[in-house]
């Protein structure tokens, strides 16, 4: 019985932890265990339940008075009549303020409980191609090529949450690839699965900084450093959305070569190559 309770135990992470254990019919020790422990558990889903509607109500809250702020310094950024150094300033300022809008996004997506069940069959041609045209002007800035390879393989998840893995997965690439080197995206098709790898070429990433990518609010040296864009919940994000599809994501990065891997289930099979 301690060891059929001990394997239930293990078997619960983050996406099924609300599922009660088993309750043996013996009246012993065991027994007196097994509801101590699911009580323990419905007072953690409730806590997470809490934290998820607090980061929604903030972020909801944040919305109005962020949309009306970015107005109003647009609108004020159109004067003819601004010297240069407020215009330095303005611009600053509308960055600042979009990223705050972007932490207000990230927040209101980390608030969201989707269920497994609800995933659809997605196709991937055109889900990439539209991650891959919003990441354009960055990746001109840079000078860098976004080789993504092109595919008519279906998988099955949730639309929205899949293009913003992609999303976040390439403009991370792209914002800390070298100048003038090529970002890729490539599939694998095999046993019903598509292996995704995001590659670019750059600074290598420290071994014992690898398990941290993943961490909310995480920044690495060098990004404090360069003072890039983010508040590090992008690929924290990314983790979380594959969790909720029940896939891991890996990370390596050797020779000034980082690649991010992960998969996701085939709805259907089929795939070519192109540079976009």
């Amino acid at each position: 019985p301690l060891r059929r309770l001990s394997e239930e135990v293990k078997s619960r992470d983050a996406g099924n932890f609300a599922q009660p254990l088993p309750v043996p019919r013996s009246a012993d020790e065991i027994r007196d265990l097994t509801l101590s422990f699911n009580q323990l558990l419905a007072q953690l889903q409730r806590s997470f339940a809490l934290q998820r509607q607090f980061s929604a109500d903030a972020a909801h809250e944040l919305r109005t008075p962020l949309a009306v702020l970015q107005t109003k310094v647009d609108v004020f950024a159109l004067s003819p009549h601004l010297d240069d150094e407020t215009r330095i300033f303005i611009v600053n300022l509308q960055a600042q303020i979009r990223r705050l809008t972007d932490l207000v996004e990230d927040l209101l997506l980390f608030s969201r409980d989707v269920p497994l069940e609800s995933a659809e069959p997605v196709p991937l041609a055109p889900l990439l191609s539209d991650v891959a045209d919003e990441l354009a002007a960055l990746a001109d800035e840079k000078c860098i090529a976004v080789r993504v390879q092109e595919t008519q393989a279906v998988v099955r998840g949730q639309d929205g949450l899949l293009e913003r893995v992609f999303y976040n997965l390439l403009e991370n690439a792209a914002k800390f690839a070298s100048p003038n080197s090529t970002l890729y995206l490539g599939l694998t098709l095999l046993d019903g699965r598509a292996r995704v790898m995001v590659r670019n070429c750059g600074d290598a990433i420290p071994a014992g900084e690898l398990p941290l990518l993943f961490e909310r609010f995480h920044k690495s040296d060098k990004s404090r450093s360069e003072d890039k864009d983010g508040v590090g919940l992008g690929l924290y994000i990314v983790k979380t959305i594959l969790e909720q599809h029940k896939e891991k994501i890996n990370v390596t990065s050797e020779s000034g070569v980082t690649t991010f891997s992960f998969t996701v289930q085939l709805a259907e099979e089929k795939g070519g190559t192109k540079s976009v």
